[in-house]
This record gives C-alpha cells, structure tokens and sequence, in this order.
C-alpha cells in the first residue's frame, strides 16, 4: 500500500477485493484506468477508425447531408471532445444562475446517460433547474419548451448535432486535454479517451479550460496556442471547496453548511463513482484533508447496499469519516439512511474563474440570447 500511495495510485486495485465488485465492474475501473494512460495501445487500429468516422459524420452535418433541427429559442451547448471528466456539469449550473440573472427561464436537455427509472441520471438530479432527458434532444427541447423555457442548456451536446445552437461551450480538463492524464497529447476512443480531435473546435465560440490550477505550464500553453490558434476565448476556471454537508441534506438547504475553506480536522475515505476521480482527491486535499485511502468506482455506477458496508468496514478500520461528491451524494443519500452508524459527507465545489472570465462567459451568453 505504501508503494501505492507513493506513486499517487492508492486504489483500484486493493478495493477490487475489498468491495467484491463483480468482475464486469472491476474490468471497467481497470479500464478506465488504462485509458486515462493511453496504455491501450493494441487498440490503436479500432482508434483510427473511430477517428475516421467521426470525420465522416462531421462532413455529412457540414454538407447538409444529416439534418439538423432549430428549437424556437436560443440554446446554449456545453460539451466536450473526450469522453467524460472536463468538469461540464458546474459550468451547466453555472449557465443556469447566469440566465436565471436575467430574469429568464431556462432548462437544461440531456441525453440522461446512465439515468435511473425515474428517467434522471446523476447529473441531472443534482442540478438547480428543470431538467429534460431524452436521447434525442429535439425531444428533450420540445417538453422543455412546453413546459415553459425560453432557453435551453444542452449537456454534453458538442458531438449531438442534430439540434442547432447558439452558443457552443467546449470544456477541457487543462490536467489532461485531450484525456491522457499528465500530457497534451489523447487518441479516439477506444485507445484513448477522444470522441473528436482538435479540428472540431472550429465549431466552439469559447473554450472553458477547467481545473486550471491543475495544469502544468506546459498545458496552459498548449491551450493558450490552441484558442488563439482558432481565435476563441479561452475561459479558465477551477474547482474549490465550497461547502460540507451530509449526502441527505440539499446544497440549498438552510444549515447545511457554510462557506469552506478546510475540511475540518480527521481522517477521511474518500468515495467516488466519476470518471476522473484524481481530480476530486486534489481537491480534497487543497481543503487540507487528510486521506487515508481512496474508493473508486466505475462513471455512473449504482451503488448497492453491499458496497456501502464495505465501506463502512473501510471507514470503521480508519477510523475516518467518509467524503464523496455531490454527483454521487443524490445516490448515496437513500443508501447510508439506511445503514446504522454511517457518516458520509459531500463537499459541493464552486467554480471560481481567473480574472474577468466569468464576465466575459456572461457576454457570451447575452449575446447568444440576442
């Protein structure tokens, strides 16, 4: 465990037996770990060919040759290039207190991958507006304007063509650009990480680099180049502790914790179900937590009541209280509820932008609504 810990890997593969994940389960964090290294490298061929599809299919929106339908009102689009971890869903969130600002009515369409039978994934359910999930989002944008929007956030919508825009967000992890931890460099999918390449951000109006104080110097100026290369602001943000409260308890909720700025003193398991949990431990460890061991499991896993006692067990053996995400607090709150002597807390992040990037995001959202 110590070599793990020194090399910054204190995880996956001691909790595939402590949690006795099914095998399926333990393949895809093994997974998700080789991808985030570009270890797979016997499946550069498959790569090749996703990137070639891609391209195709860039060409058929741009020739006309696959259609794409407007929704009667603006809407803003907020995605990425890789598959999963570039930090949309608070830029989401901060979308919808900017427009809710404006005296405006917004709702925010997703495709709800991973969502649950209430139709809702984790996303949607922890944030502060109307959402619509539909795997088509002409369908998600036609409920949503029947129920009363006059604009539309669509997540993860960079790649769903199929529905115009007027603004297109594009996020990027500056930790790891194009979805190689520690490098500039990414392949398609499934060598890497890549859903598209460079070349389509021809299509943004702004790049929103997020965890910008996790970047090297020489990320920062990877995309620096690359925004000014395509002549687009280039809007830099980081996550920060904002608030602890436990998994039950709302981010609204009166009481449920005041403004962070350490994690108070003791001994802390950190538990996650997202797809770049090393970001969340940096986290953690910026508000000064003391960790003692990490428990990461597949995107969008369904937690089981199994999964929490071992856990607890974890925990127990610490000594330690448990933190998680936000993201994963709207799964976990009906589970620890109903295991005695479980303590699991959340610490909600906020973004807090670099100079006068958040203000200029804002004009570029009112002139998106123009």
């Amino acid at each position: 465990m110590a070599d793990l810990a020194k090399n910054g890997l204190l995880t996956h593969c001691q909790n595939f037996s402590m949690t006795k994940h099914p095998s399926s389960t333990s393949a895809m964090i093994r997974l998700s770990h080789l991808l985030g290294r570009g270890q797979l490298w016997p499946l550069a061929p498959a790569s090749a060919l996703v990137g070639a599809i891609a391209s195709a299919r860039d060409l058929a929106f741009r020739w006309g040759l696959l259609p794409s339908q407007a929704a009667g009102v603006p809407v803003i689009s907020v995605g990425n290039c890789i598959a999963g971890g570039s930090g949309k869903t608070p830029v989401v969130a901060e979308l919808l207190d900017l427009l809710l600002a404006l005296k405006r009515q917004p709702a925010v369409i997703a495709r709800g991958y991973g969502a649950e039978a209430d139709g809702r994934n984790d996303e949607a359910k922890m944030l502060p507006g109307p959402v619509h999930c539909h795997p088509r989002r002409v369908r998600a944008a036609a409920e949503a304007i029947a129920a009363g929007a006059d604009c539309l956030i669509m997540d993860d919508g960079f790649q769903h063509r199929a529905l115009q825009r007027h603004l297109d967000l594009v996020c990027i992890d500056a930790s790891r650009p194009w979805g190689w931890v520690d490098s500039r460099r990414g392949a398609y999918l499934p060598w890497g990480l890549m859903r598209e390449g460079p070349a389509a951000l021809r299509r943004a109006q702004a790049l929103i680099a997020s965890r910008w104080d996790q970047a090297s110097e020489a990320q920062r100026s990877h995309l620096r180049n690359l925004a000014h290369g395509r002549q687009l602001p280039l809007l830099r943000c980081q996550h920060r502790p904002h608030r602890l409260r436990p998994v039950h308890a709302t981010p609204t909720a009166a009481g449920a914790g005041d403004q962070l700025e350490q994690l108070p003193q003791g001994r802390w398991l950190a538990l996650s179900a997202i797809a770049h949990p090393q970001a969340f431990h940096h986290t953690l460890r910026q508000a000064g937590a003391q960790l003692v061991e990490f428990i990461s499991f597949p995107d969008h896993h369904h937690f089981r009541a199994c999964d929490l006692r071992a856990v607890r067990q974890r925990a127990a053996q610490h000594k330690a209280r448990v933190i998680c995400t936000a993201k994963d607090a709207v799964k976990l709150a009906a589970l620890v509820a109903e295991l005695p002597a479980m303590e699991c807390w959340c610490l909600d992040i906020q973004l807090h932008w670099e100079g006068q990037d958040r203000l200029r995001l804002q004009q570029l959202v009112v002139q998106a609504l123009l």
